[in-house]
């Protein structure tokens, strides 16, 4: 009966699922966004007044909704497949707790408590990351998964995205944004390095491979035994100066990347013959998804394939008819 009353004004409101918190975000959204005197009319005539939302109510849910609109966003942003998602986690974690303490020094938000509280949860869950940016308050041992966040790649993978390059960090003052981009800066000097080295390493790998006698020769080479060994695994802690030259290359690229104007999402790519540095740490970092919704995506394909009536199917019949199906806008 109210669903036919809302499709007379041209209205729906979404059920809410258990397994995804943003559905119920969805529907206390269309609540609010339907006019208070027609959906409080619809309630009358349903003889359903305990449901009437007053001011005090909708001023609550409208605050909701404002909290937690960017949450939504991001949920649905990072669950992406068809485009890199780990340069989103910086920016994204970043937005949503600068979006949120400005909520708090509004003089209107009524649910104070939840705003600090999600304020807090961030600050604890992400303390890894929000260390690199000098954030008052950040905890130190709130979670043992906030350390993952530490890694370098949130940090320079924002970079790699022509919608991103350093507008991500023009919330931070001067001073907090320089040091942290002199950060950013010694880490792409260090990840292409280390990329060139296992490059390099590969390169030698498979040439010793098609001349034994020359890994004999490598494996002798610069080997006295008169020198004492001061470490149990040298060959593990080999560390490698960072040529000159390697060191301004990728700097002047990045500086030249920073400098384009277009914003495309694929530029790095669309122009890797003026970026080969960049383009080959692109290549490499740009590829870790930032959540695990793809591999979801496909276990329940997989799901879909194992239905009772196949019950029968091989192993490996299964993993090649998942594989195609996830992959078939290749074919």
């Amino acid at each position: 009966m109210f669903a036919e009353q809302l499709e007379k004004i041209h209205c729906t409101i979404p059920r809410a699922n258990r397994t995804r918190w943003n559905s119920q975000f969805q529907t206390v959204k269309k609540v609010i966004n339907i006019p208070s005197s027609t959906l409080n009319s619809i309630l009358s005539d349903m003889k359903k007044t305990d449901l009437i939302l007053n001011t005090r109510d909708r001023k609550i849910l409208e605050d909701f909704v404002s909290l937690f609109e960017l949450f939504n966003e991001a949920t649905v942003l990072i669950q992406g497949e068809s485009y890199a998602t780990v340069s989103f986690v910086a920016p994204t974690i970043l937005g949503i707790l600068f979006d949120l303490e400005r909520e708090l020094k509004s003089s209107t938000l009524t649910l104070v408590s939840l705003c600090e509280s999600l304020i807090s949860s961030i600050k604890a869950r992400f303390s890894g990351l929000l260390r690199h940016f000098e954030i008052d308050d950040v905890p130190f041992d709130s979670y043992c998964m906030s350390e993952r966040f530490s890694d370098p790649i949130f940090l320079i993978s924002p970079l790699f995205d022509a919608r991103f390059k350093l507008l991500w960090l023009d919330n931070f003052h001067t001073v907090v944004k320089m040091r942290v981009m002199e950060k950013i800066r010694n880490m792409f000097v260090r990840f292409f390095c280390k990329l060139s080295f296992y490059t390099l390493h590969n390169v030698a790998a498979d040439i010793s491979n098609a001349a034994k006698q020359g890994d004999i020769d490598v494996m002798t080479k610069n080997t006295d035994p008169s020198i004492k060994r001061k470490c149990l695994f040298p060959y593990l802690n080999e560390t490698k100066k960072v040529p000159s030259d390697d060191k301004s290359r990728i700097l002047i690229e990045l500086d030249g990347f920073l400098c384009e104007d277009s914003c495309e999402e694929n530029l790095l790519f669309e122009k890797k013959h003026l970026y080969p540095c960049l383009y080959q740490l692109g290549l490499k970092y740009l590829s870790v998804p930032a959540t695990s919704a793809a591999i979801e995506r496909v276990f329940s394909q997989s799901g879909f394939i194992m239905r009772p009536h196949r019950a029968s199917l091989a192993a490996k019949n299964v993993c090649l008819l998942t594989f195609l199906k996830c992959n078939k806008i290749l074919l």
